[in-house]
Formats: structure tokens, C-alpha cells, sequence
């Protein structure tokens, strides 16, 4: 089952399958606010056990995945249980 949209406390995942997978989208990832932005949903998600996929379609800044990529790998020191093996990112 595919929920659009689906709520946990005050943020949302645009897209959970079935209740463990989590998609988050994002179209031209370009901005540092749009990245800022991303790197707090996934901050407030960390008591979330799921697998947490960041699918990125259209222009995605080169030095913004860097980045991301980086802070990926620093947040699964703060959160190992969501982070280590559970989130990926997919670049289209």
C-alpha cells in the first residue's frame, strides 16, 4: 500500500510503501535553504525506525549531493538504528 503524504507528528514524507519505507522527493535540488530544509526533515524523522529513501529528479547542484552525501554519513552517528543500512539516496 502507498500512502501519499503520510504524517508523523509534525512533519511529512511525501510517499510511505506499506509502513517501513519512507520516499522523500525533491525536484532541482539547488539551493542551500532547499537543503537546509531537507536536512531538518531528516533530523525530525530520526525516531522513525523505516527506511528512509531521498529520490532527487531534475537539477540537483553537484556540491548540494556532496553535501548531502557527507551529512548522511554524520547522521548516522546520531541515529544508527535509521541511518546505517536504512537511508539512501537516488539521484534521477
Amino acid at each position: 500500500m502507498i500512502t501519499p503524504q503520510f504524517a508523523l507528528g509534525r512533519i511529512r514524507i511525501d510517499l510511505v510503501i506499506g509502513k517501513n519505507v519512507g520516499v522523500e522527493l525533491k525536484k532541482d535540488l539547488s539551493t542551500t535553504s532547499e537543503y537546509q530544509r531537507l536536512l531538518g526533515q531528516l533530523l525530525q524523522l530520526k525516531d522513525w525506525s523505516g527506511k528512509i529513501i531521498i529520490v532527487l529528479v531534475g537539477k540537483t547542484d553537484p556540491n548540494i549531493l556532496d553535501d548531502l552525501k557527507k551529512q548522511a554519513k554524520e547522521l548516522e552517528g546520531i541515529h544508527p538504528l535509521m541511518f546505517s543500512s536504512q537511508f539512501s539516496i537516488v539521484t534521477k
